[in-house]
């Protein structure tokens, strides 16, 4: 999955039973095509959502989400937050 994949129910699903069975990965590719997603609907919670979802995969030893959180992350968080200006 890569940022900006549309958000099917197929891909929700696909990530939750992921998550369910232990796959950390699931929260990391959810958190990409959900980031994708946060420019077109800018809404806030979206930007948390995704927070959160990196956190959890890279508190589940996922080697990507932890350096995404370490190197774009911040970046593209203020980003959103400049365009998207005061909640």
């Amino acid at each position: 999955m890569t940022a900006g994949s549309p958000i099917t129910e197929e891909i929700l699903q696909d990530c939750v039973q992921r998550i369910a069975s232990g796959d950390s990965g699931g929260a990391y590719d959810l958190a990409l095509t959900w980031i994708g997603h946060i420019p077109e609907r800018k809404n806030w919670q979206d930007i948390y959502v995704a927070e959160a979802l990196l956190h959890y995969a890279a508190n589940h030893n996922v080697a990507d989400s932890k350096d995404y959180l370490a190197s774009t992350w911040p970046r593209l968080k203020e980003n959103f937050r400049q365009r998207f200006g005061p909640k």
